[in-house]
This record gives structure tokens, sequence and C-alpha cells, in this order.
């Protein structure tokens, strides 16, 4: 197993453009799922960056929302303060992650073998609570949640549309350059389904913006998961923008060395 260096945030890695590449090192196999999903533009990734103070164990979040507020199960009510947002991606598009926050954020597998797209919410007319862009299709004191609204089919299919045109002409907001992001929003976080940690490299942002202490990453993810007896995956996302045509790469860099921060690990 590749423990992370104490320098892993800030390292380069390999370029990916297969899942092959991406889940070279995973060393459990619940942890190619997600090189998979985020190698199938019918399936997508998602991703949410989350600041250092709620790393370290805070609740001061970002714009009020991202406090990353774990649960056993979806929530039966929308519960505006526990709100989070994700963008959805894949290997074709080259969206910077949200860069207000730190380098570090979470991955989570939103296809039919998780159970995070439940926590996904929706809007008055019907539709996810998602655009091709920054900011809210509609307001927290409005959405719904998923319930029985909407099966994975239809999620998937609402996913795919939005993801399809961001970054592009079609998207009808925002910059449509290459680098944009989506915005979907859910109510709260599922610890069951979180797939590791995902830190941004490269010419984006979000790369450049102070990383959590490991130690504080091993908590974290300690606390969102106490299942999970075995070191948390790290993924390395790089997206190039720049570059013609416009991509991202994906590739578990290693796993988390928590020997001493914790003593889940046995």
């Amino acid at each position: 197993m590749e423990y992370c260096a104490a320098t892993y945030a800030t390292d380069s890695t390999a370029w990916c453009t297969t899942a092959e590449c991406c889940k070279e090192n995973a060393h459990f196999p619940e942890d190619v799922q997600y090189c998979d999903d985020f190698y199938n533009p019918q399936v997508n990734a998602a991703f949410s960056m989350v600041s250092v103070d709620v790393w370290n164990g805070g609740q001061e979040g970002a714009a009020g929302m991202d406090k990353a507020v774990f649960n056993a199960q979806p929530p039966a009510t929308i519960n505006v303060t526990v709100q989070q947002a994700f963008s959805i991606s894949n290997f074709q598009k080259a969206s910077y992650p949200y860069q207000g926050v730190s380098s570090h954020g979470l991955a989570y597998g939103i296809g039919a073998n998780s159970g995070f797209w439940k926590y996904f919410t929706t809007c008055p007319d019907g539709g996810l609570s998602a655009q091709c862009d920054d900011g809210f299709h509609c307001g927290p004191q409005q959405r719904r949640v998923m319930g029985s609204t909407m099966n994975h089919s239809e999620f998937q299919k609402q996913v795919n549309q939005i993801v399809e045109i961001t970054g592009t002409a079609k998207c009808p907001i925002g910059s449509k350059a290459p680098s944009a992001y989506n915005e979907f929003d859910t109510n709260g976080l599922s610890s069951d389904d979180i797939s590791g940690v995902i830190v941004a490299k490269g010419e984006c942002g979000a790369a450049r913006r102070p990383p959590p202490s490991q130690s504080s990453v091993c908590s974290f993810m300690a606390h969102a998961n106490p299942n999970r007896k075995t070191p948390f995956p790290v993924y390395a996302y790089e997206p190039r923008a720049s570059s013609a045509p416009a991509s991202s790469s994906l590739r578990l860099q290693c796993y988390l060395n928590c020997q001493g921060a914790t003593d889940i690990f046995i």
C-alpha cells in the first residue's frame, strides 16, 4: 500500500486518461469505483471542496453552507443548515473545483451502487437543485428532499444533461469557459457512501489554496465514516482547461497514514 507522504498535497502525480491508470494504486476493492465513475461520462463523479476550518472540526463552512454534516440515512426533511454544494464531472471536462476554501474536498460516487444520490435535492419545478454553473437553481428554503419523487435513472439523466453543457456555450448562464464548474445541492452528506478525499492539483486556483494537515484529515475522515476500518484513499484531481481539448485527470494517489492520529486502523 502506498501511504501519503508529508508533501502529498503539493506533490505532482501521473496524468491519467483511463480508469485503469486511476486505480493502479488501489489497495481495496471499494476504492476502484470512483475511478470507474469518473472515466465514464454516463455516470460521472461528485466532489465538494471543504474549508480548513471544517477539516479541523469547525462548522464555519462557506457562504452559510458546506459544513460537512454526515448522516447514516438521507434526512426526511430539508435542513437549510446542512446544505452542501457539489460539482459533478468526468475526464472529458476541465472543471476547476471551487477555489474559495482549501485544496481538499470530499469525493463521492453517484452511480446506482451508491446511496448518495438520494441526498440530492429537487426544486419546485421537479428538477434537481442544480445548474451548469456556480449558484442556486432554487434557494435552500424552496428545496425538497429526493424521497420517492425520482428514481436513479431519472436522476442520472438529469445529471448527465447538466454535466454535458457545463463549460460550453450551451450553458445559458455563467462564463461558459472550459474551467467552469456546475453546482448540485445536497441535504447533508452520507457517512457510508463517501469515496475518499480529493485534492486539487495543477493549474486550478484550488490547488494553490492552503491544505489542512494530514492529522486533521485523518480525524475528520474517522468521524465521517467510523465504519471504515481501512485507510482512506486520496484522489488527485487535475483539470487542464488551457489544453485543447480541455480535459482532466484523476488518480488514486495514496492512502492516508493515520497511525498515531487515530486508532481506528488495525
